[in-house]
């Protein structure tokens, strides 16, 4: 029997290695607040896709779309995921294809992370990184897209610029908040306040026999 013990310990101590970047993951794994950054994630996710069919900029006397570029650049059989020299000699602008793909793929990564709460909270590394991962880094690139869209516009042609340049930007920020506030856990001081609070409510009752 001793040996049996000492034979699983390495595997007990694994578990408590593998899970300790996950401890403060799971003890709000699905609290209301986790799923409403989700939801929040989502929202900015087809505020991208929304805003990329509507007016990105306006020059030549007409308003042109994210997608109208991908459409004009596509018809031309040139590169249709971005424009090298759109305003100036060696800037760079993204077409509509580049938003739809990235705000589409946040979206439906959000969602999932957002029914992947209703669910009990991974318990190995690989499976919080499938969960969340994704979502993160499509909005994060949806973000930086946006950004060169933006700078390299005002340097260019400032009044070009048309309000739902701004959305697909704003979009961006928010899915990248709510995915990052979804997947990560809780601050340290707030997972000590949680743990204190287990402590409580398992040796409490001890307590009061005790002193009874």
């Amino acid at each position: 029997m001793l040996q049996q013990r000492s034979d699983r310990a390495p595997s007990s101590g694994e578990q408590v290695s593998q899970s300790g970047f996950l401890a403060r993951q799971t003890s709000t794994w699905g609290s209301p607040a986790r799923r409403l950054a989700a939801v929040i994630g989502v929202v900015g996710a087809a505020a991208v896709v929304v805003g990329t069919f509507l007016p990105w900029l306006h020059f030549q006397g007409k308003n042109f779309t994210g997608w109208d570029l991908y459409d004009v650049r596509s018809a031309a059989g040139e590169n249709a995921w971005f424009i090298r020299g759109m305003f100036t000699s060696g800037d760079m602008f993204f077409t509509g294809l580049v938003t739809l793909i990235l705000g589409s793929g946040t979206a439906v990564s959000s969602a999932v992370l957002l029914l992947a709460h209703a669910t009990s909270p991974p318990r190995r590394l690989w499976t919080w990184s499938a969960l969340c991962l994704p979502g993160m880094v499509l909005a994060d690139l949806a973000f930086l897209a946006t950004v060169v869209n933006v700078v390299f516009t005002y340097i260019g042609t400032p009044s070009a610029v048309r309000y739902s340049l701004w959305l697909v930007l704003a979009g961006a920020i928010v899915a990248m908040v709510g995915v990052g506030v979804a997947a990560s856990g809780p601050s340290k001081r707030a997972q000590q306040r949680h743990d204190r609070s287990d402590e409580d409510r398992q040796h409490g009752p001890s307590d009061l026999k005790k002193t009874a």
